[in-house]
């Protein structure tokens, strides 16, 4: 899930609507789930804490990352970090 730390509407939407019903849609566990804050290149213009999107994170088992698709900040630690937890996830499947 995405949302803009630059607009408090986009976050509202995300957890109140995108993350329930990507929840009870979702294959069966385990699932690898994403929290993304887009934006980061915004930063002074930021409407939602970088506390806030953890908090959420927190709250739905949920990996989280700040990130900018405009400036690219970000954007290659969180693939790695996605293939990585895939991988993890892959190899706990496989073994049992």
């Amino acid at each position: 899930m995405v949302y803009d730390i630059t607009n408090e509407q986009s976050f509202i939407s995300c957890r109140d609507n995108w993350l329930p019903n990507i929840k009870s849609n979702a294959c069966p566990p385990p699932t690898l789930s994403v929290i993304l804050a887009n934006k980061l290149d915004l930063d002074s213009d930021r409407a939602i804490r970088v506390a806030q999107g953890l908090e959420l994170a927190n709250e739905k088992n949920s990996l989280f990352m700040e990130v900018s698709a405009k400036s690219g900040d970000n954007v290659e630690n969180l693939l790695y970090t996605i293939g990585t937890q895939l991988i993890h996830m892959h190899q706990q499947r496989s073994q049992h």
